[in-house]
């Protein structure tokens, strides 16, 4: 159940999904950043346009392996499509250091004939335990707005990064990195 929420904002409000079926398999149609520019928004499923409720003749969802690679389809929506791919190529570099190259191109369009949209992210991250270095580029077309999706601004490019940088002293025996212990 959700708490009652009003929103004085141009912005649309996200609330995540917390349905199993929703959420089993939902990282395959995980483009984009997560509250923003999403392929799959489960909330959306029946709405059309405004909130209005729209009739779903059929639906199917489809996901699974092919090699080394993970795929996946929807479909539940007529005249609408959406669709993508994403990367992640990892390096490294000097038998220690990692480097990242990732990120994904998604298209929409909200019904036949219409425009289609594009929304695209590049991501190079260099996360290593001495330095974390990550910078990331988006454009998020006028046009995209996947009929499935949660976009919260389009028509916009962004450009962001972050730097942390952690030196080891020559004594490491003195001063030691605290490491996350993951939860069970």
């Amino acid at each position: 159940m959700d708490r009652q929420v009003v929103n004085l904002t141009r912005f649309p409000l996200f609330f995540p999904e917390q349905r199993p079926f929703f959420t089993e398999g939902a990282s395959i149609f995980a483009y984009g950043r997560q509250q923003q520019t999403m392929m799959f928004y489960s909330r959306r499923v029946g709405l059309g346009a405004g909130g209005t409720p729209v009739e779903i003749p059929f639906g199917a969802r489809v996901q699974g392996r092919i090699g080394r690679s993970q795929v996946g389809f929807r479909a539940a929506r007529p005249g609408a499509f959406a669709g993508g791919v994403d990367f992640e190529f990892p390096f490294i570099l000097r038998e220690r250091d990692n480097l990242l190259f990732l990120g994904n191109a998604a298209w929409s369009r909200d019904s036949v004939g219409a425009v289609a949209g594009a929304h695209y992210r590049f991501v190079v991250d260099y996360p290593n335990d001495h330095a974390d270095l990550v910078t990331r580029f988006d454009r998020v077309e006028a046009g995209y707005d996947p009929a499935l999706g949660f976009v919260s601004q389009n028509g916009i490019y962004r450009w962001g990064g972050s730097m942390a940088v952690t030196p080891r002293p020559e004594r490491a025996s003195i001063v030691r990195r605290r490491c996350a212990v993951p939860a069970r």
